[in-house]
């Protein structure tokens, strides 16, 4: 059942998110034409530094005359990349709203399916949505940087990219995964602050400073709890640079499966029921 739910999610998810990827697609596009064909000029493509592997192999250059067109539309361009990388955050605690205020699918309302597995398919399918949109919103600033700059360093990135997975894929592989657990974990702490505050009353004039305050007391008591348990730290160890403690992965999954049960409950006793 589970499986069939994240199904239905995705499903449901991509119904209301096509537009605006679409949208996003088409907008980006348009503009990288306009600046392409009618602004772009060699003092574009002498402004990017890139450095490779710590090495400069342009230092680039702020002095060119890129134009207030083609800075302004840049701009435009790299805003509304942050806007489709933020999109699945934004979406996700929307939707998650909606449907504790009794808004879902009518389908959906009739399914028998425990409370933790609706949250969890919830879940997965934000986390599905945050990995599609991250990697268009990084994609798009790519190809704008390629497309400005004449594709002169194409093959040197690519090379470096290659090296670079080839020398610390599995580093790399175990650093994404923590990635998203810390953001399903995120999330889950959002989903169960708007859990908490629905359960209180469904006027959003009054859920939402309740959520508000329980997301600030939820974060303040857990950065408090994670401080004391960081110098028990067990095993410390480190992924490209970053440092890491067994304690604070033992600590972040068991205020994981709390958060996930209390919101399960809440849902189940205060708000379905």
């Amino acid at each position: 059942m589970l499986g069939k739910l994240i199904g239905y999610e995705f499903i449901k998810k991509w119904r209301t998110s096509k537009f605006v990827l679409l949208g996003y697609a088409m907008i980006q596009a348009a503009l990288l034409l306009i600046m392409r064909v009618f602004l772009w000029n060699e003092h574009v493509a002498k402004g990017f530094q890139v450095k490779l592997d710590g090495v400069i192999i342009n230092e680039g250059s702020a002095s060119g005359d890129v134009g207030a067109a083609f800075a302004v539309l840049s701009g435009i361009f790299f805003l509304l990349a942050l806007f489709i990388g933020a999109y699945p955050f934004l979406e996700s605690i929307y939707r998650f709203e909606r449907d504790l205020s009794g808004k879902q699918a009518y389908l959906e309302l009739m399914l028998p399916v425990a409370a933790w597995k609706k949250v969890l398919a919830k879940l997965i399918t934000t986390l599905g949505s945050l990995i599609v949109c991250g990697t268009l919103s990084l994609m798009s600033m790519f190809v704008y940087f390629m497309v400005n700059s004449n594709f002169k360093y194409f093959l040197e990135i690519v090379k470096a990219f290659m090296e670079a997975l080839l020398r610390d894929g599995l580093s790399i592989v175990l650093l994404v995964l923590n990635m998203l657990f810390a953001f399903a974990f995120f999330y889950l702490v959002i989903f169960l602050c708007i859990t908490i505050a629905k359960s209180f009353t469904h006027k959003n004039a009054i859920a939402v400073p309740i959520g508000i305050l329980a997301f600030v007391l939820a974060i303040t008591g857990m950065a408090a709890l994670e401080a004391q348990v960081d110098k028990v730290p067990i095993y410390t160890y480190s992924i490209l640079g970053s440092e890491f403690t067994v304690s604070s992965i033992l600590l972040e999954l068991a205020l994981f499966v709390l958060a996930l049960m209390g919101t399960s409950q809440l849902m189940e006793k205060r708000i379905e029921h």
